[in-house]
């Protein structure tokens, strides 16, 4: 999102109409645990849900805190500092038509099962909602299905992603590999590898099923981090598993026939 777009909403909004385009959502990391800057963050955050709403959005992912050992005197605090800040955001939002939502994810304090638990116990469920993303769900060491389960009535927005092992340990040793470590499928040497829908690990129909039997209708986006194939054709086998495999048809589609 240029600075254009975000200094002229409504050009932005003129020009998705054009194409009949609706802009999904938008995505914004924050810091929350830098005292120094957390008033600036949150009056940010403030300014993008009001744009959203300008452009004709619904949909806002926020993410955000570095990760707090679990024994630290600073967990609780820290997951109290984030919930409230999410909850004035997300009142905020909700005031301008637009709906907050927790994107999870590795590397962050809510890599932590327990601390993402607490999170939604401390924030309000009509102002945040959640937005899973199975892969990172998984690379946290959660169980995806189980996750969206518990919370299916609290997702507004869903990640689909993909993970498969990276090395066999016969490569590795073949290789003189180290050993894998969890750099959430980023680098060479990380644990896991992100791939194309339906051909690793996560199992996306029983989230899938878990989804549609809550009677969820919103955005579901494959947040596909990177691929071995050229981009159009790991585009196309995504789709496909999409609509072949797991019978999902976007709105677009339908209006087609």
């Amino acid at each position: 999102y240029g600075a254009r777009w975000l200094h002229h909403p409504h050009d932005l909004k003129r020009l998705l109409d054009l194409h009949s385009l609706r802009l999904s959502t938008y995505y914004l990391y924050l810091p929350f645990l830098d005292e120094d800057r957390a008033t600036h963050d949150e009056e940010a955050a403030y300014r993008r849900a009001y744009w959203l709403s300008e452009v004709g959005a619904r949909d806002f992912l926020i993410d955000g805190g570095l990760p707090v050992p679990r024994d630290s005197h600073n967990w609780d605090r820290s997951i109290a500092i984030i919930a409230d800040a999410c909850n004035r955001i997300g009142e905020a939002a909700y005031r301008h038509g637009v709906q907050l939502a927790w994107h999870n994810h590795w590397g962050s304090l809510f890599e932590q099962e327990e601390a993402l638990h607490e999170f939604f116990t401390r924030t309000n469920p009509e102002w945040v909602k959640f937005c899973p993303d199975t892969a990172q769900l998984r690379l946290s060491g959660m169980d995806e299905v189980a996750m969206i389960e518990q919370y299916a009535a609290r997702i507004s927005y869903v990640h689909f992603k993909d993970l498969a092992p990276n090395w066999t340990a016969e490569v590795r040793r073949h290789l003189r590999l180290q050993q894998p470590v969890n750099h959430g499928g980023y680098e060479l040497d990380a644990q896991w590898r992100m791939i194309e829908l339906g051909r690793g690990v996560i199992n996306l129909p029983a989230c899938w099923q878990i989804l549609k039997t809550a009677g969820f209708d919103g955005w579901i986006v494959d947040d596909h981090d990177f691929t071995g194939y050229p981009a159009a054709a790991a585009a196309e086998a995504i789709k496909r598993y999409l609509n072949e495999e797991l019978g999902i048809v976007g709105e677009r589609e339908r209006a087609r026939g």
